[in-house]
């Protein structure tokens, strides 16, 4: 995550007129990792959950407990990880926008300042946002895809029963 922060701000390093297209381009590549890894958890999950041979009730359970707690874990993740991209960024430019053209102790105070604003309300916000959207998200997804593969592999009697029943 920390090379990743880093290459980041090395994209990051100058103010120019290509900034929204960074953004852009930035939040692609945010959501194709996001895919890649809620696809992978998910398939993880399900492995795992299928070889422990249980029940198609506590799997459904097992899949529910697993997507809400991916789903808080990766959108925590990715909330902090966004709003350090962009409170570094705005640091940068505004104390380059305001230093210009104020002077220099007025042009720290408020970069800090709207920095700290900024940070507090994208922390916030893109935490609740991101971990409902994703539960929901995941938990439609897990409920689909697990209605569908139980439908097609019904499960046998002797696997519903739990393992100290002889």
């Amino acid at each position: 995550m920390l090379p990743l922060l880093g290459l980041m701000l090395l994209y990051f390093n100058a103010v120019d007129e290509a900034v929204p297209v960074k953004i852009a381009s930035t939040l692609d590549c945010l959501s194709a990792f996001m895919n890649t890894a809620l696809h992978s958890t998910f398939s993880l999950s399900l492995s795992l959950s299928l070889s422990l041979s249980l029940g198609s009730v506590f799997v459904f359970t097992f899949m529910q407990r697993v997507s809400v707690h991916l789903s808080l874990s990766l959108s925590n993740c990715l909330s902090i990880y966004l709003s350090i991209l962009v409170c570094t960024y705005l640091s940068i430019s505004l104390s380059l926008f305001i230093s210009i053209y104020l002077s220099i102790y007025l042009s720290i105070y408020l970069s800090i300042y709207l920095s700290i604003l900024v940070c507090s309300y994208l922390s916030i916000n893109l935490s609740l946002f991101i971990s409902i959207y994703l539960s929901i998200y995941l938990s439609i997804y897990l409920s689909i895809y697990l209605s569908i593969y139980l439908s097609i592999y019904p499960t046998n009697e002797t696997y519903s029963q739990p393992f100290w029943y002889p």
